[in-house]
């Protein structure tokens, strides 16, 4: 039987312009406080109880998440700064827009500000075919503030009757059918699945499918935190019951699912070149993966080199990953992802570098700094040769030597080699001394170091200690 279904709204934007500020005035939240380095790093989603808001990121490396948004949506807000005007992810929201066919409105945002130039705005988007009503087209625009609430009020009630006009339905006896959103992992409570329906209805105890995955749901949490026993078209929810994460952006079925998806994450090459640099990718969503990708896509464009991509996927380091990394010595980069304290000892002894951040901003610089400079300026060497040893057991080591060559600082990855110059242990100098004094870094003489990492009861006075 048919079943009214409240419309899905994606909201599309440049980075900054104001899309989670305003989904916050709709809300009463404060999610754009939360955000790590103020920007959306990965899809929101919600329900009013009128309206299913979709939020996505602005930065030009979440392509991949702008696209699923309007992918899944029936309607769509495009935000513009009224201070800033069209910029390139305010074009490529509105090439998403036309590709799914999706009514959608423009709201001007920050309208409050000294420097906000409307009409400007309206002249720009007229120069990539949006003819507003008031020009005689079909387009609405709002002029709003997401931190006054100016026009919002207007805008709601635009998409009120926006969606009359197209009465959005379901079959609450069809199979239900839907779309991943995301998709996470953790390791306490397993595998947890954002997702939105668009037909039918699903129920607990019910089996899923995706392209990649199955299972049966076992819990429905939407994203108020609520439990529900079953859930229906539009409301977006967090599902658990699946044997392994589906990529986001996937169908969802009662039936089996034929849908191709082209996400191919393992010994993906990127660009060419001579020399080949090897990555293994951990984050805590497919959406950050994608990311990713699109930065090293891009440097290896900009950069003329190959990248290949040993292998990239969801959540906390695994014994798999160590075991890739011990066989390909690839560089590491974790994107909100940290390393369990109970593979430390096993990861930093490799010869690798490790790139840690919380936002792309801080991937993206990384990336440059740990991996790139490398390939264009001379290695920095620190070589020490270890003539006393006075403790140690297998994590960690006291020694003193002589700096032989370069230098070594605090925090720096090393390797202790034999007289054969095989590597026999390594690990994190958490201590320098000279002249019995602690201090951040050594570059000639006689010191003392403490280091902590694994294998550290093999170091023998002889040995020599190589920075990495």
């Amino acid at each position: 039987m048919k079943q009214k279904r409240i419309p899905i709204i994606v909201i599309l934007g440049h980075v900054d312009h104001g899309k989670t500020s305003l989904l916050d005035w709709i809300r009463k939240t404060r999610l754009v406080e939360k955000e790590y380095g103020g920007i959306t790093q990965k899809i929101n989603a919600f329900s009013t109880g009128s309206f299913t808001f979709i939020d996505t990121p602005g930065h030009e490396l979440f392509t991949s998440l702008r696209k699923r948004g309007a992918q899944v949506a029936d309607l769509g807000i495009l935000v513009v700064a009224a201070d800033d005007g069209v910029m390139p992810q305010t074009k490529e929201s509105l090439e998403f827009l036309k590709e799914f066919k999706i009514p959608y409105v423009v709201a001007i945002n920050k309208i409050d500000r000294p420097l906000a130039q409307p009409e400007k705005v309206k002249k720009q988007l007229s120069e990539l075919g949006v003819v507003f009503e008031e020009w005689g087209g079909d387009v609405p625009c709002y002029l709003i503030s997401a931190r006054t609430g100016q026009g919002i009020d207007q805008m709601l009630e635009g998409l009120y009757l926006l969606s009359d006009l197209y009465n959005f339905s379901y079959d609450d006896e069809a199979p239900f059918f839907g779309y991943v959103l995301e998709s996470y992992k953790d390791i306490k409570i397993g595998n947890e699945v954002l997702i939105v329906l668009k037909d039918g209805v699903l129920k607990t105890g019910q089996e899923i499918f995706s392209y990649s995955s199955y299972g049966k749901v076992k819990k429905i949490i939407n994203t108020d935190g609520k439990e529900l026993k079953e859930l229906i078209p539009s409301i977006p929810a967090i599902i658990f019951g699946f044997e392994e994460l589906p990529f986001a952006g996937e169908v969802i079925s009662q039936n089996k699912v034929d849908i191709l998806q082209e996400r191919f994450f393992k010994n993906l090459v990127l660009g060419q070149g001579k020399k080949e640099i090897k990555f293994l990718i951990k984050a805590a969503d497919y959406g950050k993966i994608e990311a990713i990708i699109g930065a090293l896509e891009k440097i290896a464009s900009e950069k003329e080199i190959k990248l290949k991509i040993i292998d990239a996927s969801v959540g906390e380091l695994v014994k798999k990953d160590v075991d890739f990394i011990k066989t390909y010595h690839p560089n590491l980069i974790l994107f909100d992802v940290k390393i369990p304290n109970f593979l430390k000892t096993e990861i930093f002894p490799e010869p690798i570098k490790i790139i840690q951040g919380r936002s792309i901003y801080e991937i993206n610089d990384g990336i440059y700094k740990e991996i790139l400079q490398e390939e264009t300026q001379e290695k920095k060497i620190g070589i020490l040769k270890i003539l006393k040893v006075f403790s140690q057991k297998r994590s960690k080591v006291t020694v003193g030597g002589q700096v032989e060559e370069g230098s070594f600082r605090l925090n720096d990855r090393v390797v202790i080699k034999d007289e054969n110059n095989k590597i026999v242990a390594g690990g994190v100098i958490v201590s320098i001394e000279k002249d019995k004094i602690s201090c951040d870094s050594v570059d000639q003489g006689l010191c003392g170091m403490v280091i902590e990492g694994s294998n550290l009861d093999k170091v023998n006075e002889g040995y020599t200690l190589h920075k990495i």
